[in-house]
């Protein structure tokens, strides 16, 4: 399926701003605010919704220095107004509260303890940069955080209450693969600062093909200028880059890639390597390759979630990314298990079934998630990583158009197994 793209309309990928990538920096409060935690939790029963509604919050940065994603937080709103079109979920409706993550701990904090304090069922679709502010929070009041793309934090693939449907590290061993199965044999790895821990399963990747990184180069996170790591990572005959990377930093990369005169092919991840950060490069992008979390929202998966941008009138902003994408699936998840419950629908009883829910199908969103076991034989700190599949996209004059609607499990590989 080609994606065709015109200004301003539903569903386009517009320029972010700087991203400070931030993964697990605020890891070494998580015994500070578990502690505070514990004057904020509410009874063992679980909150929930009042009467025939059902309260839930979503948050994202908004107003941040970082990154801000108002996508999220849209399709949430969104979301809300189209099941409730539809009846609600068993009847109930759904009441769907957001709040500005700010990207500094203490406004996470904050909207942590609002959804506390609103007793909502669960905080749906969410993303943070400082998840080990809120996550603690969250668990001390039997409240899952559930349905996001990302892990972004230590507590993100480590704790009990947290079910990130997103894939996570596993895209970067995908596109190790993809390069393999390209031809290619001098593999860098590019990371920004803060996301070494991605780097792991790439590296296993390229062990199960009897290789090793032609070069690993870490990016400054805010850094206008990359030609030094460009120099780097493109060096001694590297034939294909994958990246670990934000939009802009890596638009910044591709510059200095331009003018280097090279010819690696970039594979990179959903929603950071876009037709935007492409743009006003012709057609150097040809043949570059994202690994995605997400079907492309121009499949028949997202039919219901096109329509309801248009229906709603949702902001004008792109939503066929992580953010965007990743909020519908969450919230489709997140119906579906409620459907389930027998009984008052509570913070603890959604917990309860999520942590039971063993097919969680979003009909090609993603790939089914299992939230009943965890990576138990994975690398250390990715037990909570339960959906290690991934698909792909590719750029053809500037248009980035899905290569193909299946998703693979690629945790042998992250594991350092070959894949079959």
């Amino acid at each position: 399926m080609k994606q065709h793209h015109h200004q301003g309309r539903v569903g386009e990928r517009r320029p972010r701003s700087t991203r400070t990538a931030g993964l697990a920096l605020f890891a070494a409060l998580v015994l500070a605010l578990s502690a505070c935690a514990s004057g904020t939790s509410s009874s063992n029963s679980g909150s929930s919704g009042s009467g025939d509604t059902i309260k839930v919050m979503t948050w994202a940065p908004l107003k941040s220095q970082l990154t801000n994603y108002p996508a999220i937080t849209a399709a949430a709103t969104t979301y809300g107004k189209y099941i409730n079109a539809k009846g609600g979920i068993n009847g109930k409706k759904l009441q769907v509260l957001t709040c500005d993550e700010g990207g500094t701990p203490n406004k996470a904090s904050d909207c942590a303890r609002k959804a506390i304090q609103e007793k909502v069922v669960a905080v749906i679709s969410s993303f943070g940069y400082t998840g080990d502010a809120t996550i603690p929070l969250l668990k001390s009041a039997n409240i899952a955080m559930f349905g996001g793309c990302c892990s972004n934090a230590v507590a993100d693939l480590t704790s009990s209450n947290s079910f990130i449907m997103g894939n996570g590290p596993a895209y970067g061993a995908a596109l190790v693969q993809h390069a393999v199965d390209d031809g290619k044999k001098k593999i860098a790895l590019v990371a920004i600062d803060g996301a070494q821990s991605y780097l792991v399963p790439a590296e296993n990747a390229l062990k199960a093909n009897g290789l090793t990184p032609n070069k690993t180069v870490i990016l400054p996170a805010t850094a206008q200028d990359l030609s030094p790591q460009a120099s780097q990572a493109l060096a001694d005959g590297t034939d294909a880059v994958v990246m670990f990377v934000n939009a802009d930093s890596i638009k910044t990369f591709i510059t200095a890639y331009k003018q280097i005169g090279s010819t690696a092919r970039i594979y990179g991840p959903q929603g950071n390597l876009t037709e935007d950060v492409v743009s006003g490069f012709g057609n150097l992008s040809d043949g570059w390759v994202t690994g995605n979390s997400y079907a492309d929202i121009t499949s028949p998966a997202y039919a219901d979630f096109r329509d309801a941008l248009k229906k709603y009138n949702a902001p004008d902003m792109g939503y066929n990314g992580l953010d965007g994408l990743g909020a519908w699936a969450g919230y489709t998840a997140f119906a579906d298990i409620v459907k389930g419950i027998d009984g008052a629908v509570t913070s603890k009883s959604f917990l309860d079934a999520a942590s039971k829910a063993s097919n969680v199908d979003t009909n090609g969103m993603t790939a089914p998630v299992d939230f009943t076991t965890e990576w138990s034989d994975g690398p250390k700190g990715y037990q909570r990583l339960f959906n290690r599949t991934a698909t792909f996209g590719t750029f053809k004059d500037g248009k980035l158009s899905p290569e193909t609607d299946k998703f693979v499990d690629y945790t042998n590989l992250m594991l350092g197994k070959p894949l079959s």
